[in-house]
């Protein structure tokens, strides 16, 4: 996926951890930065193709951009996109993208009704999806069975529009390789919600099996209604394609349209997507599957 610009209408694990270090020209990030408790994975050297170590690098904060991982980016490494219909931003976009290990906690009124005021439609219970931090990943890291294949992030800086801040962060992409099992509720869509494909699997896994796995940026606890009328409080869900997709493993029948199913799946091409737009942000997760089964 290519962001270019926003017109302005408003386990082992291998990672390399966000910290205060700078980044100059060639983006460098360290290659043994402290590391939160809550992910604590082994640090490891970055291959980008466009990264070097520095100890320390002297920066301006009237002229320099701040990264969501403490780089500093200079004003002169954003340049115009030749493709983008209207020239008003400029872009950087880094060869890493970011990404937090999740925690595990996940609510479901089918087995923690006691957090849910039903009446309301509403979790009692606040949650942080990322209460470890946000890390850097490159290509070749591994989270566990994953390896990150492919991984980017795209800065802008705006001096045109008065509509939006002058910079930030305008998306992440991180794509692994690599086969995961993990158990959740797949709602089957009617189709009859605008923009939603007829028979769209949406998947919300549970707690445990997707802990210490992967996230995707700003990651934000939300309520969902499942078809089933139950509701699920999660920072994320999983787009599995359409039922159809899937005629070998016979979904047709284990998740009849306009429900909900209990699953236990195996899952591969997993794709962490956030993007920032001047009408929000939101966030994009995607899979394949491999295998299914029904639980219950």
């Amino acid at each position: 996926m290519k962001l270019t610009r926003i017109l302005p209408f408003i386990i082992p694990i291998v990672l390399t951890a966000c910290a205060d270090n700078t980044v100059s020209e060639s983006i460098s990030v360290s290659d043994s930065l402290p590391i939160t408790e809550t992910a604590a994975p082994e640090s490891a050297e970055s291959d980008s193709s466009d990264a070097s170590t520095t100890d320390s690098t002297e920066t301006n904060s009237d002229t320099d951009y701040i990264g969501i991982c403490g780089e500093v980016f200079e004003p002169e490494m954003f340049k115009e996109d030749p493709d983008a219909v209207l020239n008003m931003y400029l872009y950087y976009r880094t060869d890493y993208g970011y990404t937090a290990l999740f925690d595990g906690r996940t609510y479901n009124s089918y087995n923690d009704p006691e957090k849910f005021d039903l009446e309301n439609w509403e979790c009692t219970e606040r949650c942080e999806a990322a209460s470890g931090g946000y890390f850097i990943i490159n290509k070749g890291d591994k989270i566990g069975s994953l390896t990150c294949t492919d991984a980017f992030a795209e800065y802008y800086v705006n001096d045109v529009s008065p509509l939006n801040d002058a910079f930030g962060l305008m998306s992440s992409s991180v794509c692994f390789e690599g086969e995961i099992e993990v158990t959740g509720y797949i709602d089957r869509y009617d189709g009859d919600e605008g923009y939603v494909e007829e028979g769209e699997l949406h998947f919300y896994p549970d707690g445990e099996s997707w802990q210490e796995m992967p996230i995707e940026y700003n990651s934000g606890y939300l309520l969902y209604s499942l078809k089933d009328e139950r509701l699920i409080y999660a920072p994320f869900r999983i787009s599995l394609g359409v039922v159809s997709d899937y005629s070998a493993l016979d979904l047709e029948r284990e998740i009849p349209q306009g429900s909900t199913a209990h699953m236990k799946l195996v899952l591969k091409d997993l794709q962490l997507n956030y993007v920032n737009t001047n009408f929000g942000s939101y966030t994009i997760s995607t899979a394949t599957i491999v295998s299914a089964e029904k639980i219950d």
